[in-house]
């Protein structure tokens, strides 16, 4: 979730929440949110290899980012359904950039770059 603040002239956006919360009644503050091969978070911002469940990095991260940018400019996510459905476009899907008729062209770019299905494909480093 985005929040935005006003202060003296100045809007501040700030993000406070990703998606991810621990229970607060959970036994340890060890415990894991998620476990190997599972999923946890919020699957309209979730990065193609995070549903398959191999490793992430900071470039699963960069998806998410592409996805939160994708929300600000357009209004909405890029990819809507069932969990199911966004799986699948996440992985396989090309965003509807079409929709895009008011983002300038080096931003348009920057989405596609940062939602790319292959990480290799993506950033590497923020």
């Amino acid at each position: 979730m985005v929040s935005l603040e006003e202060e003296e002239d100045a809007l501040t956006a700030k993000i406070i929440d990703l998606g991810l919360a621990k229970a607060v009644n959970e036994p340890s503050d060890d415990a894991p949110i998620s476990m190997a091969g599972g999923f946890a978070g919020t699957p309209e911002f979730a990065s193609p290899e995070q549903f398959a469940g191999i490793g992430v990095d900071i470039r699963s991260d960069l998806y998410s980012l592409g996805v939160v940018l994708w929300e600000m400019l357009a209004g909405e996510v890029p990819f809507k359904g069932s969990t199911s459905r966004l799986i699948y476009q996440h992985q396989h899907a090309t965003p509807p950039v079409d929709k895009l008729t008011h983002v300038p062209p080096p931003l348009i770019a920057l989405l596609e770059l940062l939602l790319e299905k292959d990480p290799a494909q993506r950033p590497q480093t923020i």
